[in-house]
């Protein structure tokens, strides 16, 4: 009875007539990582390279598919899914590009990364992705600072990947590791109960339905509302060219907000197309900040430029959750190790004005420990402070823009190239 009420339970599917424009962005996440590893399992072979990490990558690596990169099938696929574009697009055309130039082969080259995405989570990632069988050959992981000690997002098991990937088998196959989370009741009802684990979906359904039968907004949708902030491709007709798609894309991010981000007298133009308050304290998927920043910094603290709410997760400085995380570093490279994975770690550029943003003693400790743990990388490449990037390079304060997407990845490529043919 109980297995027959999941099944009915599961193909339901609550949200799939729902807009993504009124899911929240945990949803979105979620829904997103489910697909990637729905259409990993789909592949006929393992990855010769896999993208891992949170916004950072996801952006520079999504920003850089102008034509003729981005795959418009896979594109219109994710669409007619109602999941968001960004978070769930798998590829990486420009990465593939850059490579078969470099080595004179067509690699395949799958992209993980997600919003939000905690090391903890990435390294759950990690532990599906080595049980479905397609291991990759090389991992290019890039990390940020909010990745170790983010305030806003839940903490490891509660957070939006963590919760979509973490099954009955997975609790019970690494159950010393799962049974110390708090959340390990919650998630091991949720495997066994899908009526459990998709409460919330059902509510977001119902009330979507509700407020669109007696037309009125939904306060989901008045909260959570991110579709703009995800710049999506527009899909070419039959009569199309990838050319059009990307011209309307690059239109939709012309017209978006033209905020003027400055910190110390340099600043960018833009943001990911169309962020409000709201979708800025949300864009990584999870908490509904409120745009203001923590008392404990002063109004000549208080950065200027668009930060997206940065100033609310990297305060108070959490370094007990710096701890744990960087463990989880660690954990993920030692796995790297035993599966024979080529690991290239990437501490992602940011703006000049980002460091300001989080108390120093945080980021320095940041810094110095990511270092001492990316001496057992196949290859650690810091974009701190290199000088490479340029403010104009970002949307906002830590995301690449289309340009600064792709000079990231030809250092990247280029970087990497080096290191292969030592």
């Amino acid at each position: 009875m109980l297995v027959s009420t999941n099944i009915a339970w599961g193909v339901l599917r609550p949200l799939k007539y729902i807009p993504h424009t009124a899911q929240p962005p945990a949803e979105l996440t979620k829904a997103a990582m489910v697909y990637k590893f729905q259409r990993l399992k789909e592949q006929k072979a393992s990855p010769d390279y896999a993208i891992f990490g949170s916004s950072l990558p996801m952006c520079a690596f999504f920003y850089a598919e102008g034509p003729p990169y981005f795959d418009l099938a896979e594109g219109k696929r994710i669409r007619e899914s109602q999941i968001n574009l960004l978070q769930a697009y798998p590829l990486s055309g420009y990465l593939t590009h850059k490579l078969t130039e470099e080595f004179k082969t067509k690699p395949n080259v799958f992209n993980f990364s997600g919003a939000a995405c905690m090391v903890s989570d990435a390294r759950v990632m990690l532990d599906r992705t080595i049980a479905t069988g397609k291991i990759p050959k090389t991992i290019f992981y890039g990390v940020g600072l909010r990745d170790f000690v983010d305030n806003v997002n839940p903490p490891p098991g509660e957070t939006p990947i963590y919760t979509a990937l973490c099954d009955f088998g997975y609790l019970l196959k690494n159950l010393p590791e799962t049974i110390s989370l708090p959340a390990f009741p919650q998630l091991m009802i949720s495997s066994i109960c899908n009526m459990y684990g998709l409460r919330n979906e059902f509510k977001i359904a119902f009330e979507h339905n509700l407020c669109t039968y007696f037309h009125r907004p939904s306060s989901l949708e008045i909260a959570f509302n991110i579709a703009a902030i995800n710049a999506q491709l527009k899909l070419p007709s039959s009569k199309s060219t990838a050319a059009d798609a990307a011209s309307s894309s690059a239109k939709s991010d012309a017209s978006a907000d033209k905020r003027t981000l400055t910190s110390g007298g340099s600043g960018t133009k833009g943001s990911p197309a169309g962020e409000n308050k709201s979708e800025r304290s949300n864009m990584a998927g999870t908490g509904t900040g409120n745009g203001s920043s923590p008392k404990s910094i002063t109004s000549d603290q208080k950065p200027s430029l668009s930060s997206l709410d940065y100033a609310q997760r990297y305060y108070p400085a959490n370094y007990r959750r710096l701890e744990k995380e960087m463990n989880e570093l660690r954990l993920f490279i030692e796995r790297c190790h035993e599966k024979d994975i080529k690991l290239v770690l990437i501490n992602m550029p940011v703006s000049s004005g980002h460091p300001s943003i989080s108390p120093p003693g945080l980021r320095d400790r940041y810094l110095r420990e990511l270092r001492n743990a990316a001496n057992k990388a196949d290859l650690y490449l810091d974009y701190d402070n290199n000088g490479i990037f340029s403010d104009t390079d970002f949307f906002d304060t830590v995301h690449l823009n289309p340009n600064g997407a792709q000079k990231f990845i030809d250092d990247l490529v280029t970087k990497y190239a080096q290191s292969s043919h030592r």
